[in-house]
């Protein structure tokens, strides 16, 4: 067990059949000696990489608040909701993004709508 500790000391990420090889013991008594000095099984996840552009093109896309989105509901969509002959009694849906969720979109929403599903509407959002 000492052996096993001193092994993953340096580098903890060193892969389990490497360290058994070393060691001279089979992988499942590793697994057994790993768990028991509370150790975890380092596995690397690949992950796309990110170039010089991606933080602009990160800042350009993420560029909806709750100001823009209640702009983006004032212009266009409730606008178009209004051509309907059903527009008193719609019902508007939305989920629980941080910018629906707004002060400033949750009062907008309250004035047009008598009903409406979201964190803090008149109909509470199902989870």
């Amino acid at each position: 067990m000492q052996l096993v500790s001193e092994t993953f000391a340096p580098n903890p990420q060193i892969p389990q059949r490497r360290a058994s090889l070393d060691l001279s013991i089979s992988c499942r008594t590793l697994q057994h000696l790993m768990q028991d000095l509370n150790l975890k099984p380092y596995n690397p996840r690949l992950l796309q990489p990110l170039n010089k552009d991606d933080r602009n093109q990160q800042l350009e896309f993420c560029n909806v608040t709750s100001q823009t989105y209640l702009q983006m509901l004032k212009d266009h969509i409730i606008p178009q909701l209004e051509e309907h002959s059903a527009f008193q009694i719609m019902i508007w849906q939305q989920d629980d993004a941080p910018l629906h969720c707004g002060k400033i979109v949750r009062d907008s929403l309250d004035d047009t709508f008598l009903n409406w599903i979201g964190r803090r509407g008149t109909v509470q959002l199902l989870s």
